[in-house]
């Protein structure tokens, strides 16, 4: 599949640069097969669906690139200031037709009173494709539609209903939800027989790791790409932005990866225009997660009654509720989400894991309470290492390693923070983790030499596949591992 790596748009956040196009293969090759249908003289309208920043544009522009300067390109595209001015959309089309049809409908235009008519100007535009036709099949691509002038709307839709056996494939570009902005008439078209929706998907983690290094943005891990997947749904404009804007580094280790600064602007612009109730209640569902139960973020932000609230963070495109009853809410994206929360000041922050890890029980008010806890609280680590040799004796070992992780930054003591991570690697590496190992890799080297410490880190060279150095440290060789040691 192809995606793109040039100019996107999404509420003024722009990824620049050379174009370049990934994991988009199936949808040219649709798009392809279905412009070999229209030269058997059976006309096509697709719509081309997607999120803002998944590569629509891209899309249409690298498809139509053999048809620009051959007069068989008839191309606009919507603008958001633009579309109050009538038939400015059908105006752009007409650009690429000859000087006799350019005056033809001229004329068309001068004889309307008192104004040009959409009928009369589809009617004006049906007959330009009949002869435009005669030297071969002929694209109509309309991009960001629902941005587009109503009156051109009408006339072009005029003009496609009334095609038969016609050469002429119509690509109409649109974000996912915007399709009550277009006439029915043009909807109905672009249902079977005479149709189809090419709805655009995120890219796959490999898509991404192809367009990080396509980009001249560097060669991402695959552990990396899965987290630049996790984090961006695949939207090839929001990992560019990301990429950009953080560096790869922003997707080491285990913290949260944050929002790229232009885009938490932009969130944040949108959260500040809510009520107070509403920007208590967001901050509140960040605290919990992506997704959380609407019930215990409204206790969360001391709200009676969120309904309002909650109304607000959906306007303000930021939170969506259960379609079924809002008794859970969701942040519309992932990046949403770590914006609102890496907006928290650590006050508040811990403030409101406190709160959480009160309303919460098991494993779930543990983790806040590990998230609310000081850069040093002895008796919380303690308490995860008694939690870890347990779960560890009872084969949790991805459980036992993420709670001795965590015990390993709150213990304030050195000698129990440097046993604690060789512990959390050994478990890692015995689950088959080595990427979480990976990412302990540099404090594991920073510990003193020692037969565990360098058993373990043998071990994840091994895994990493640097054999030299692995060798290195079973000099001289390393005691066996004692079951009690797992402990």
């Amino acid at each position: 599949m192809y995606a793109t790596a040039g100019r996107g748009r999404q509420g003024g956040v722009t990824a620049a640069g050379p174009e370049v196009l990934v994991g988009r293969q199936g949808e040219l090759e649709l798009l392809t097969s279905t412009f070999d249908e229209v030269r058997s003289a059976r006309p096509k309208t697709l719509l081309i669906s997607g999120p803002a920043g998944i590569g629509k544009s891209a899309l249409l522009r690298r498809f139509l690139e053999p048809f620009r300067g051959e007069g068989r390109l008839l191309y606009a595209d919507g603008d958001e200031d633009e579309r109050r001015i009538p038939f400015g959309v059908l105006h752009q089309l007409l650009l690429g037709l000859d000087r006799p049809l350019g005056e033809r409908i001229a004329d068309v235009v001068a004889g309307s009173s008192p104004a040009p008519d959409p009928l009369a100007m589809g009617v004006a535009l049906l007959a330009a494709i009949g002869e435009l036709q005669e030297d071969g099949p002929i694209v109509i691509a309309v991009d960001d539609a629902p941005w587009a002038d109503r009156p051109s709307l009408e006339a072009i839709t005029f003009a496609l209903r009334r095609l038969r056996a016609d050469q002429v494939l119509a690509l109409v570009a649109l974000r996912s939800g915007e399709e009550a902005a277009l006439p029915t008439g043009l909807l109905r078209l672009a249902a079977e027989p005479t149709g189809r929706t090419l709805r655009l998907d995120g890219l796959s983690s490999t898509d991404l790791r192809d367009l990080s290094l396509a980009s001249g943005l560097g060669e991402l891990s695959p552990r990396a790409s899965r987290r630049l997947h996790e984090y961006t749904e695949g939207n090839p404009l929001y990992a560019l932005t990301l990429l950009r804007e953080l560096g790869p580094a922003a997707l080491r280790g285990e913290d949260p990866v944050p929002a790229p600064p232009s885009l938490s602007v932009l969130l944040l612009s949108r959260l500040a225009g809510c009520s107070e109730a509403a920007v208590r209640f967001v901050q509140a569902a960040s605290v919990l997660g992506r997704r959380s139960e609407l019930e215990v973020a409204a206790r969360m932000a001391g709200l009676d009654d969120p309904m309002l609230a909650l109304g607000e963070a959906m306007d303000a495109g930021l939170l969506t509720a259960d379609a079924d009853g809002p008794h859970r809410v969701t942040f519309t994206h992932p990046l949403a989400h770590a914006a609102v929360y890496g907006d928290l000041g650590p006050a508040r922050r811990a403030a409101l894991h406190r709160r959480a890890a009160e309303l919460l029980n098991g494993e779930d008010a543990l983790d806040h309470r590990i998230r609310a806890a000081d850069p040093a609280d002895e008796t919380l680590a303690d308490e995860l290492r008694d939690r870890a040799a347990d779960e560890s004796a009872r084969g949790m070992l991805p459980t036992a390693a993420r709670h001795l992780v965590a015990a390993a930054r709150l213990h304030p003591g050195a000698d129990v923070r440097a046993d604690a991570v060789m512990r959390a690697a050994a478990l890692m590496l015995a689950s088959n983790d080595y990427a979480g190992a990976a990412a302990l890799e540099g404090q594991l080297r920073a510990l003193e030499p020692g037969p565990w410490r360098d058993y373990v880190l043998g071990h994840l060279t091994i895994g990493l596949g640097k054999l030299a150095a692995a060798m290195a440290l079973c000099e001289p060789p390393i005691p066996s591992v004692s079951p009690s040691w797992w402990a």
